[in-house]
């Protein structure tokens, strides 16, 4: 942001405040991204030591289930709710242009 500080000096206080903004919210992308990344390995490692590398995800679903415990599964939740919040806030953001 410092290299961007020159927007200041010529008067785009507006522009530089949308560019902390989209700096803010791709910060918070990157956090999410992280956490799902984190949330994918350790479901791969529970299907991984319930037996069920191979198994079919359709056939197998109720076992997949159980295999990944409350804690990834509420982790999982709490994602998958930040992930819709942010698109809806892309998509409020994006109408309003």
């Amino acid at each position: 942001m410092k290299s961007l500080a020159f927007l200041l000096q010529y008067g785009e206080r507006d522009v530089f405040a949308k560019l902390l903004d989209v700096q803010a919210r791709y910060g918070d992308l990157r956090r999410l991204m992280a956490i799902s990344n984190d949330a994918c390995v350790a479901g791969d490692d529970m299907l991984m030591k319930a037996g069920l590398a191979d198994a079919d995800p359709f056939a197998d679903q109720h076992r997949f289930e159980a295999a990944i415990d409350v804690t990834l599964k509420t982790k999982l939740t709490g994602l998958n709710t930040a992930l819709r919040q942010c698109t809806k806030d892309e998509r409020s953001l994006i109408s309003r242009r």
